[in-house]
């Protein structure tokens, strides 16, 4: 993610009631995804974090689930796995 983006990304969640924040399982998450994350959650706004795409790595996913909850210093159970294509 490059500073454009990271600067839209922050410019929007600061007009927003509600953050919705989503990873990629397949990706996992990146230096650069984790300083925003401290940053969208510094603003104070309520939010809940996902995983996307968590059909695609079926045989890890408590893994990935896992470590994306200690990169961002979350309970497993806060980061909600999910399935974007299929609902």
């Amino acid at each position: 993610m490059g500073e454009k983006e990271q600067q839209e990304a922050l410019a929007a969640a600061a007009d927003a009631d509600f953050l919705i924040i989503l990873y990629d399982a397949i990706q996992g998450i990146k230096q650069t995804e984790l300083d925003l994350y401290r940053r969208l959650v510094g603003l104070g706004k309520p939010h809940i974090v996902a995983m996307n795409k968590i059909d695609m790595v079926r045989r890890e996913s408590r893994q990935v689930m896992e470590r994306a909850a200690q990169n961002l210093g979350l309970a497993v159970e806060q980061v909600i796995p999910i399935v974007a294509r299929s609902g």
